[in-house]
């Protein structure tokens, strides 16, 4: 996996914003086109990277919650949540959703700004081909499925939306070793002016699996749910 660059440099061309990729001593990286670009160069070849806004919506719960009636309880809970009226001005805005069982499945989320390693904090790995965003999964620490290699998940030109649904099975500290759950849904949007939530996304990555025990087997669609996409690129 390619390393981040050490510094985003960004200017303004016309109503555009224009970001290239820079060494630390201000010499041009090669980007994936295998050629060095500077800001100039970058501006006449129309490489633009508009605010990447990432919401991250989490439920959990214990094993003790795993029967049907604690199932229903926190049914529809992962789902698109309408993002703060006024968000930061930065490369990426993560809002972070989280309705743990603890907490009476109540939604709390926070927002945090910065540059492209503040995906990493979401699980997630942003790099860029031209205009397009591209987004990678990283590795995490769940017991179940484990994934220990990092893996493409889409790759969003300006304007587009793409959404992330998996789920884990996590275990706690030495001082509390009990299970717990979790189930994402995660969507990037290449602009915050972009909705979500609403319709189809553009691209769509689903790797739910049955959570409590057995081979890992991907989840089935109820009837009348859209039909799922593993990838789409």
């Amino acid at each position: 996996m390619p390393a981040l660059p050490s510094l985003l440099c960004a200017v303004r061309v016309g109503h555009r914003r224009i970001v290239a990729a820079a060494g630390a001593n201000g010499a041009p990286l090669r980007g994936r086109l295998g050629s060095p670009y500077r800001l100039a160069a970058a501006a006449r070849s129309g490489y633009t990277w508009s605010v990447i806004l990432i919401q991250r919506v989490r439920v959990r719960w214990t094993a003790a919650a795993r029967g049907a009636p604690a199932a229903n309880a926190r049914r529809g809970l992962v789902r698109a949540m309408p993002p703060p009226r006024s968000l930061p001005d930065a490369e990426v805005v993560v809002h972070d959703v989280l309705a743990d069982q603890e907490a009476g499945y109540e939604h709390r989320d926070g927002v945090r700004a910065g540059g492209v390693a503040l995906a990493r904090e979401v699980g997630l790995w942003l790099g860029h081909d031209r205009a397009s965003v591209v987004v990678d999964r990283l590795p995490g620490s769940a017991a179940y499925p484990r994934a220990s290699t990092s893996a493409r998940l889409f790759t969003l030109a300006p304007g587009q939306v793409g959404r992330y649904r998996a789920n884990f099975r996590f275990t706690g500290c030495a001082c509390n070793p009990s299970w717990y759950y979790e189930e994402w849904l995660v969507h990037v949007c290449h602009g915050t002016g972009v909705p979500f939530g609403y319709g189809e996304p553009d691209r769509d990555v689903d790797h739910r699996v049955r959570l409590y025990g057995g081979a890992i087997a991907r989840l089935r669609d109820r009837p009348g749910d859209s039909p799922r996409v593993r990838r789409s690129e």
